[in-house]
């Protein structure tokens, strides 16, 4: 299993639920990506970013393959115009291939 998490402190004049709604839909639409999960900042500190982006795929071919479709990419030019700073992890969970994920 390969994870990409992207943090996206947004721009204050923008629609965040546009770009959360943009985001959560690319599922289904590129066959790479296995699941997604987007949620917004409750906190609100200065510190704060506004939004989360998980991604799981297979591997890291499945995440490379992703970030050259074509709905990633126009996704990802609405994002890079909406936000003021873009933070990214990007790993291999063995945990969740071997199916040792743990839920509390």
């Amino acid at each position: 299993m390969f994870t990409h998490i992207a943090l996206l402190k947004l721009r204050k004049i923008v629609d965040k639920q546009q770009t959360v709604d943009l985001l959560a839909n690319l599922v289904g639409r590129v066959p790479e990506l296995r699941a997604v999960e987007v949620g917004t900042d409750r906190a609100g500190t200065p510190d704060s970013y506004d939004i989360a982006w998980v991604c799981r795929f297979d591997d890291y071919a499945a995440y490379s393959s992703f970030t050259t479709h074509t709905a990633t990419k126009r996704v990802m030019e609405h994002v890079r115009t909406v936000c003021s700073a873009i933070v990214v992890c990007d790993y291999r969970d063995e945990t969740a291939s071997a199916g040792l994920w743990t839920k509390r």
